[in-house]
């Protein structure tokens, strides 16, 4: 039997060893190809939805959110590194005008809505108000008002119904019938019929509007069931919702169509922000700016300068022509996403280097092609922190498995033993532990905690016969509320910091502490990345692609 697994037949001898290393490492790249395609799968999804079926738009969406999960899980990421060019939208628009470097963000703010409302949202929008100037005349309040009832129109009333109502209500209008009376009318006479009206009840509706005495027959039968409507929808509802209806029959607009569509999308997205965009939209036209995202973002880029005192000048266009190239000469600047920047000082010319956030977390980055590419070292960190209680939870219910037992109690015996530990990490009778012996211990006391809270379903279960499933879930509520009952405890104080503002354990010594990755060296990061890489080749640290896998299948 051959020791080697078989390749593929007529392969080239060169490929052999590539082959070698997929057929080695392909199994535990499963989960992995699971979250890819799951990756790909979700990008339609967003086409459709967010991207409201635009390509282009749904490929940026995933493009973001994909770049964000990957940071957020791994610490990774690739940014842009700042050079002359990126204020080019701004240099465009500044031409022959000197703006002054006050209110920033308000300058830049015209431009964000239009990219926010989108410029073909904003054209159609402009070009059915030119068509239609008797909706462009309105002020704001009026074509809210009226845009919000031609919306619940649609979504809630039966047209009939309101139209033939509609009659009822104006005819009561045109006999100055206040709305006080016309709701007491409608509630006396809804859902009767002549037959059923007594004389003394269309003696009293005649007190309130004289018109229902003229009516007879079937004229009075269709009034009685038009009070009916009102009686549900309101008499001046119905009024003002036919008032829209009848201005929207003067301007030939059906109520189900595309003007009616731009009606109440000028609505939902802000009167106000529409009229200020469209008057944007038409410098940008009258300046040749295609483009605003990029110089919304220009603005957002020259406050974040100016706040970090890189830029002190009076005036933005000395800022960006004058200063901007010097500080380029000295300093990299890093662009990130909503707007943020990452400055390293003096390291214009670095390939590698550091740079700190605005919680003054360092980032390491390697200059590549115009591009940074960056490893957060926090972003790693708090993904591990706040992974770990799952993974000990999926390890304890794992383990349940095993024993052929259904153990749902692991969040009851987490809280006790992160109890347990803390109290060890607090206790100033441990506090001059050396880290060396304090770590070792919090984490021990942790898994003992864990343990014992666990052992009380398993011995409930092997001497009383009690379902391990109930005991388990029961338990967690008990942890729960026994931990809030410590932390919270003031009377006596048991295992609450009374200094604290909040509910909390007293501070956890520093010899308590795991270090954090910042203070880990980056060549460290790099080793353990290689080794999880070999890990998962399964493969040898010394025997990378050459060394021939072995046969699975004898």
């Amino acid at each position: 039997m051959s020791d080697k697994a078989p390749t593929p037949e007529g392969m080239p001898e060169f490929l052999t060893p590539f082959a070698n290393f997929w057929i080695r490492t392909s199994p535990r790249l499963v989960p992995l190809f699971a979250v890819i395609s799951a990756f790909l799968l979700g990008i339609p999804l967003m086409i459709i939805s967010a991207g409201d079926w635009s390509v282009a738009r749904g490929l940026d969406i995933s493009i973001t959110a994909y770049s964000a999960l990957i940071e957020g899980a791994t610490g990774l990421a690739i940014n842009q590194i700042a050079t002359e060019s990126v204020f080019d939208p701004f240099r465009e628009y500044a031409a022959g005008n000197t703006l002054e470097a006050t209110g920033i963000s308000r300058q830049g703010r015209p431009f964000n809505n239009v990219a926010t409302i989108g410029v073909e949202h904003l054209q159609t929008f402009k070009d059915f108000l030119n068509d239609y100037p008797a909706v462009a005349d309105m002020d704001e309040e009026t074509f809210i008002d009226f845009a919000e009832r031609i919306k619940n129109i649609r979504d809630n009333d039966s047209i009939d119904e309101l139209r033939d109502a509609a009659e009822t209500a104006v005819a009561m209008e045109a006999d100055e019938v206040s709305s006080g009376d016309a709701g007491d009318l409608a509630e006396m006479v809804a859902g009767k019929t002549t037959l059923a009206l007594t004389t003394e009840e269309l003696a009293a509706a005649e007190e309130l509007w004289s018109g229902i005495g003229e009516l007879s027959g079937g004229a009075l039968e269709d009034a009685l069931e038009d009070l009916v409507y009102i009686d549900t929808i309101g008499y001046v509802a119905v009024l003002r919702n036919n008032a829209a209806l009848t201005f929207l029959d003067d301007q030939n607009i059906e109520l189900r169509s595309d003007q009616a569509d731009t009606i109440i999308d000028i609505f939902e997205n802000d009167y106000e922000a529409v009229q200020e965009g469209i008057e944007t939209l038409t410098l940008m036209d009258s300046l040749g700016i295609e483009d605003p995202a990029a110089l919304a973002d220009n603005f957002d880029l020259l406050g974040n300068l100016y706040d970090s005192g890189l830029l002190n000048a009076a005036t933005l266009n000395e800022a960006v022509d004058v200063q901007f190239p010097q500080i380029l000469d000295e300093h990299i600047i890093i662009l990130r996403p909503r707007d943020r920047i990452l400055i390293g000082r003096g390291q214009a010319d670095d390939m590698t280097g550091t740079v700190y956030d605005e919680q003054s977390l360092p980032i390491v980055y390697l200059r590549l092609s115009g591009r940074a590419w960056l490893f957060i070292p926090a972003n790693l960190e708090f993904m591990i922190t706040r992974s770990l209680p799952f993974i000990i939870a999926g390890l304890a219910v794992a383990l349940g498995f095993k024993a052929g037992l259904f153990n749902i109690g692991a969040e009851g015996q987490i809280y006790a033993g992160a109890m347990a530990a803390a109290f060890f990490g607090y206790y100033s009778a441990f506090d001059g532990l050396p880290g060396i012996l304090h770590i070792p211990l919090v984490i021990i006391v942790g898994i003992i905690g864990g343990m014992l809270y666990g052992s009380i379903p398993g011995l409930l279960k092997a001497f009383t016969g009690a379902h391990e499933v109930i005991v388990t879930i029961m338990l967690n509520f008990v942890a729960i509320r026994l931990v809030d009952w410590l932390i919270k405890s003031t009377d006596p104080v048991l295992m609450g910091n009374p200094e604290a503002s909040v509910p909390q354990t007293p501070r956890i010594v520093e010899s308590a502490q795991l270090p954090t990755f910042d203070e880990f060296p980056l060549w460290l990061f790099i080793v353990g990345g290689v080794l999880v890489f070999t890990w998962l080749a399964n493969v040898p640290v010394y025997s990378f692609l050459w060394k021939e896998p072995r046969d699975r299948y004898p």
